[in-house]
């Protein structure tokens, strides 16, 4: 009975050790573009803040001096 018990815990074990790899799995991603004012012009060292609603972390980056 207890080596049902050894079998049986080592199972679940096993089957749950991906789930909880998934689970903490990171996303990353990039944000690229130019930021122009309404008559074309590039606009530099401009503050740009991208949030996520669901999670509500903020990112905020400041364009280069380009643009």
């Amino acid at each position: 009975m207890k080596l049902m018990n050894l079998v049986g815990s080592l199972l679940c074990l096993l089957i749950m050790c991906p789930i909880v790899g998934a689970q903490s799995a990171s996303v990353s991603g990039a944000i690229r573009g130019t930021i122009i004012d309404p008559s074309g012009a590039v606009l530099p060292r401009v503050t740009v803040t991208a949030v996520d609603p669901q999670t509500g972390l903020h990112r905020t980056a400041v364009s280069d001096a380009n643009g």
